[in-house]
């Protein structure tokens, strides 16, 4: 992850690098205390999973396969809805922005899920 608080813009973002991923396969959760999380699950191919001898082989493997999830804080005195955060994908990086400065919430549920463009 990266992020990026560009002192004269009015957005912090931060990005993550997800290769391989479509946003059907990644969960943005913003719950009630600020938390941002950024989950998901890279599946290998089938063919890197054979036990088959007479099949390619592979020698070196360094891609990573599995569950991950990313927690990060927004600012600290902010009160961030769902409305507030902007997400989108594209070409393998997630970038998930939210204002520096907003309104206090009137009220707020315990988890919601972002959508992402």
């Amino acid at each position: 992850v990266e992020i990026c608080d560009q002192p004269q813009s009015r957005y912090i973002t931060a990005t993550f690098e997800l290769p391989g991923l479509k946003k059907e396969e990644i969960g943005v959760h913003l719950t009630h205390d600020g938390r941002l999380t950024i989950s998901g699950d890279r599946r290998s191919p089938p063919f890197l999973s054979n036990t088959d001898p007479a099949l390619a082989i592979y020698p070196v493997k360094e891609l990573k396969y599995g569950r991950f999830e990313r927690t990060i804080n927004v600012p600290a005195g902010l009160e961030v809805s769902v409305k507030d955060i902007n997400a989108s994908l594209a070409d393998g990086m997630l970038c998930v922005s939210w204002p520096r400065a907003i309104q206090p919430a009137l009220s707020q549920v315990p988890t919601h899920v972002v959508s992402m463009a």
